[in-house]
């Protein structure tokens, strides 16, 4: 009879859901801890005598927390080498814009707070800034000089070091560039190079609509020679993509070993361009160079605060065959297409070491 009453218990048991099941063991427990308690076990001689069952449980849970542990230190690191390697970066930085424009912006105005250094202001917080004795190294450059064969050391001591942008005249005549760039050149260049067909730009601007920041699409359209009054500009982020446009120029002879150039570039753009609005460039390194390859460009270099208010803008004409270089810790640049017809420059951005120089 009790072995009969024991079958049809494990049976109804069988049929009890996991948490049924959790239950009735949690019931039993609660009810062996009242009755130690009622026997007058102290709680520490319970818990000693509760150790077989609440250690493997201790265990199971310390497991638990490491294995979590683990794997966000692997995605910490993971998330560390994308944001370290400069392809990737750029790449999930022209992701977050897309999403940012595409499925934020119609839902929140985050531009109010794109240019701000702190979404929370910090009266304490002092960032990287110029001050009034910074600003010695420009309150007497009252405009742009043109150079030809300068050296390096020239280039270092006198220009580079001093925050003194400058022109030089003389250092394209051999870039394949010169020869052969044109719109329709580019849109054939980005059409049939596999590398430059499959890329991705980073901050492409222009007044053209041109859905999703799509360059070779702003070529295409530029090509067919139905449109004028346009500019565009936009950074070839990915190294692959940077790496063909290279082929068509040099570095220039006067820019020291000490100045690393980064592997991107940009892509300056425009045919018959009318506006009379300068357009903000950052080139985001600390020496900036842009090359006119093709027609002409207005440039204004524009002193950063508190600079500003001791030293002027400084404004000039690019044409071709003509080379800026300007320090973006001092300048901020703007740029403006000019030409009468295509005007086509390069821009290349780079950091430098002083140590490099000795």
């Amino acid at each position: 009879m009790a072995s009969t009453t024991h079958t049809n218990d494990t049976k109804e048991e069988e049929k009890l859901t996991i948490a049924e099941k959790l239950e009735i063991i949690d019931r039993e427990i609660r009810t062996l801890h009242e009755f130690c308690k009622n026997k007058g076990y102290k709680q520490f001689e319970i818990e000693k005598l509760a150790q077989p069952i609440l250690k493997p449980v201790r265990e199971a849970n310390r497991k638990k927390w490491l294995n979590r542990f683990k794997w966000a230190g692997i995605c910490v690191l993971i998330l560390a080498i994308l944001f370290y390697f400069d392809p990737a970066y750029n790449t999930l930085c022209m992701i977050g814009r897309l999403t940012s424009v595409k499925l934020i912006l119609p839902y929140w105005d985050w531009t109010e707070v794109y240019d701000k250094s702190c979404l929370v202001y910090n009266p304490y917080f002092i960032g990287k800034q110029l001050d009034e004795d910074d600003c010695e190294l420009c309150e007497t450059t009252t405009s742009l000089t043109r150079e030809e064969n300068i050296s390096q050391v020239e280039m270092t001591e006198n220009f580079l070091k001093r925050d003194i942008p400058l022109i030089v005249t003389d250092a394209m005549s051999d870039w394949p560039a010169r020869e052969n760039f044109s719109l329709k050149y580019l849109h054939e260049l980005h059409k049939n190079d596999p590398k430059l067909r499959d890329a991705s730009p980073c901050d492409f601007t222009t007044n053209l609509k041109i859905p999703n920041g799509n360059h070779r699409a702003f070529l295409k359209k530029a090509a067919s020679g139905n449109i004028n009054n346009y500019y565009a500009h936009w950074s070839n982020c990915d190294k692959q993509a940077a790496k063909v446009l290279r082929q068509f120029y040099k570095r220039p002879y006067f820019i020291p070993p000490m100045v690393e150039f980064r592997y991107s570039n940009w892509l300056f753009v425009s045919n018959k361009f009318t506006g009379k609005r300068f357009k903000p460039l950052s080139i985001g390194s600390a020496v900036g160079v842009m090359s006119v390859v093709k027609g002409q460009f207005d440039i204004k270099l524009l002193p950063r605060p508190p600079c500003n208010e001791t030293c002027v803008e400084l404004t000039e004409t690019l044409t071709e065959g003509e080379i800026l270089v300007f320090t973006d810790n001092l300048w901020y640049l703007d740029y403006l297409p000019n030409g009468p017809g295509e005007s086509i420059a390069i821009g290349v951005g780079g950091n430098f070491d002083e140590a490099r120089q000795h």
